[in-house]
């Protein structure tokens, strides 16, 4: 799946892409480029649990996560674009 298909349709993802154009949580969500969207105002509680929730998964299921998502065709182009937002 790409993101022209996860977004609905191309103008979307090419706006994204193109020009920067920023998309919010609940459409991100829409679009299925996130899990879930937390209210501002319990954000830090509704990560901090979540963070719990993770560190009680077994130790596999987090490898098993880590050496999946990094073998992606395009993990190295996903990565680049996550750097360059990143500054």
């Amino acid at each position: 799946m790409n993101l022209v298909t996860m977004c609905g349709f191309p103008l979307q993802a090419g706006a994204m892409l193109y020009f920067g154009h920023q998309m919010g949580a609940h459409d991100a969500k829409e679009c299925g480029l996130v899990s879930q969207v937390f209210p501002h105002s319990t954000f830090e509680q509704e990560v901090w649990h979540k963070l719990e929730q993770f560190a009680q998964m077994p130790k596999q299921v987090m490898l098993d996560f880590l050496f999946n998502t990094r073998s992606w065709p395009n993990i190295s182009v996903l990565l680049t674009y996550s750097e360059i937002e990143g500054q």
